[in-house]
């Protein structure tokens, strides 16, 4: 391939961004793209005794953590999934005051019958738990957690009131045996034979009946300030969050900047350069091993204060079509972490018994996995985008932090520029802007080629085409 294409608006070529002027080429977070399934992982969870209690731990820890904020700060500034205390890198610097009252809460916590027994329950699914399955348990986990934390403020003198307290008893006689629902699904598995993903679709159904009485609720709900406060979020909303955060604490952040492999659809006119308004840069790339780079300007590192940064070569990821995304083994891809960290939160009990889940952590085989799997995130789409023939540059918050969307503007090389198709709407006055742009930096780089075109519509083969515009080919280097 000699030519690769990125489709761009006059807005973010000329306007607010000038693209063009600083010859820059801007990643894209998952959340900017507009497939909202970019990025999306079949996420499962499957372990032994050990994971399972350390992730109910887990969600005691970030019930604690929001509810000790909702005490500081109440509705004045609003909590998300962002301040749930969930890092790869552990929780950071805590107090022997808050550790010793944690290790209260959890004795209590655990001395319901509904959480102690819930670890084996879920240990004991013949199959991988999603995350519709795992959600009603957590509803549940919810209402104990907040006891035993509202409890131990309480006794600690850390708030007036227990508040959101409610009292259990029968509710936990009653969820003790709701245990069996585990067992009834695996029952239900064995009896649908052939049925791919059973759990899921029984699940499902729960799942939609949530969604509706959620909506239902929020819907007759007189005060949008209770549903958007920091209350409702922890009472309601921490289950859904906390799923959410376990996400993103798997894998390193990616950002992307898609290209083309084809500029005669009409459709990617209409979409990417705004109804055709727009333009087409035409970028010429170098190969490696066969393999396709574009040169780009990337901070890699400081020396004292300064930043260091220089052309750097970045390959392109080819994107693959399929029907379904990665299913992915949570607990067995917490890559982030390091070792330590992953023993004393998810993979060690409080005796120092290892869980089966880490047996090939760290081993040349597990990080292969983890990496092609990381890959698969960015690099397939489902078959309905086919017909893009996309092609990504990716970068990952690996060495380099890139949450801020100035650091995800990254400068190319002018001489793999090889061209530019105007659209066939893009306004005169833009076109005239382009071509001086752009024949000024020809001039600068001493420069006397580039390739300019104009899209139509080939009635011959029913497809966008373009002719050149071959005044404007050659660049006098001297003087215009």
């Amino acid at each position: 391939m000699n030519e690769i294409y990125r489709f761009r608006r006059i807005e973010n070529l000329l306007g607010q961004h000038q693209e063009l002027v600083k010859q820059e080429i801007y990643f894209a977070s998952p959340e900017q793209l507009n497939d909202p399934m970019e990025g999306y992982r079949d996420i499962f969870w499957k372990g032994d005794q050990i994971v399972w209690e350390n992730f109910l731990i887990n969600y005691l820890r970030c019930v604690s953590h929001v509810f000790f904020l909702y005490l500081l700060l109440g509705e004045s500034k609003k909590l998300t999934v962002d301040d749930l205390p969930l890092h790869p890198y552990g929780y950071g610097n805590e107090t022997p005051q808050s550790l010793s009252l944690f290790e209260k809460i959890k004795v209590v916590f655990f001395k319901n019958k509904f959480i102690k027994t819930l670890p084996d329950a879920l240990t004991g699914r013949t199959s991988p738990i999603r995350r519709r399955e795992l959600l009603p348990y957590l509803s549940f986990v919810q209402h104990y957690a907040i006891n035993a934390v509202s409890d131990q403020y309480f006794q600690a003198g850390l708030s007036t009131t227990r508040l959101f307290y409610h009292d259990l008893p029968e509710m936990d006689k009653y969820l003790s045996k709701s245990h069996l629902l585990a067992k009834l699904t695996n029952r239900l598995e064995k009896k649908l034979v052939g049925v791919t993903n059973s759990a899921d679709i029984i699940f499902s159904m729960a799942d939609q009946v949530r969604k509706q009485h959620s909506l239902a609720v929020k819907y007759n709900d007189t005060t949008s300030e209770h549903l958007n406060s920091n209350a409702y979020f922890l009472t309601v909303e921490l289950p859904d969050s906390f799923l959410d955060k376990l996400e993103k604490i798997m894998f390193s952040d990616w950002y992307s900047a898609s290209f083309l492999g084809n500029c005669t659809n009409s459709a990617i006119w209409g979409h990417y350069a705004d109804n055709h308004r727009g333009v087409c840069l035409i970028f010429s790339p170098d190969y490696i091993e066969e393999q396709m780079t574009l040169n780009l300007t990337k901070s890699h590192g400081h020396n004292y204060d300064e930043p260091l940064s220089g052309l750097q070569q970045h390959y392109f990821q080819k994107i693959g079509y399929h029907n379904k995304h990665v299913a992915v083994d949570f607990f067995r891809s917490l890559g982030k972490a390091p070792l330590y960290t992953l023993n004393h939160l998810w993979y060690k009990n409080s005796l120092g018994k290892t869980s089966v889940c880490a047996t090939d952590v760290n081993t040349d085989k597990w990080r292969e996995e983890y990496w092609a799997t990381a890959k698969k995130a960015y690099s397939v789409k489902l078959e309905e985008w086919a017909y893009e023939e996309e092609y990504r540059l990716v970068l990952n918050d690996i060495l380099y932090e890139y949450n801020d969307p100035v650091k995800r503007k990254l400068t190319y090389d002018f001489q793999q520029l090889k061209g530019v198709i105007f659209g066939m709407k893009t306004p005169v006055a833009d076109k005239q802007q382009i071509i001086k742009i752009i024949r000024e930096k020809c001039k600068a780089q001493k420069r006397e080629q580039f390739e300019f075109y104009e899209a139509y519509y080939n009635q011959s083969t029913g497809k966008i085409d373009k002719f050149k515009l071959n005044m404007f080919d050659k660049i006098p280097t001297k003087s215009f």
